[in-house]
């Protein structure tokens, strides 16, 4: 696949579903509480209950934002070179998880409610190391180019 936006897209989109499914493990094996979905819930309607139709919109909304996230993935991987992808899939899915876990909370003005648990901020940082390997391993079989 020669476009890097697309192939970019279409792995951040992937691991962005290996990410929900894991977490969705956790919620259900009562490690977790919460999802990324309900915390988007929460970003995008602050102190409202969060419904199933509120909850969809959540996870459809972290869906977009994994598949955007995996375009400069695979810019970054076409400038540096394909030579440890998975490492480097793996070092920006730690800096997406320090963006959700301690940047975007604190900027936004009425603070969701659903707060993160240790173990809750464990699981999201094994999702977004999944998401990372995911990503980086579907643009290291498209391998794009620009």
């Amino acid at each position: 696949m020669d476009d890097f936006v697309i192939a970019g897209f279409l792995g951040g989109l992937l691991g962005t579903i290996g990410d929900v499914i894991v977490h969705w493990i956790f919620v259900w094996a009562k490690v977790a509480t919460s999802t990324t979905g309900h915390y988007l819930s929460q970003l995008i309607f602050p102190h409202a209950e969060v419904s199933l139709r509120k909850l969809l919109l959540g996870e459809f909304i972290h869906l977009l934002a994994g598949g955007i996230f995996g375009v400069p993935l695979a810019v970054f991987l076409i400038i540096s070179g394909y030579d440890y992808a998975l490492i480097k899939g793996l070092g920006l899915g730690v800096a997406t998880w320090i963006v959700h876990i301690a940047i975007i909370p604190n900027m936004v003005s009425s603070r969701p409610f659903i707060y993160r648990t240790f173990n809750e901020t464990i699981v999201d940082l094994i999702t977004h190391l999944i998401w990372g390997l995911v990503t980086a391993l579907i643009l290291l079989i498209f391998r794009p180019e620009f």
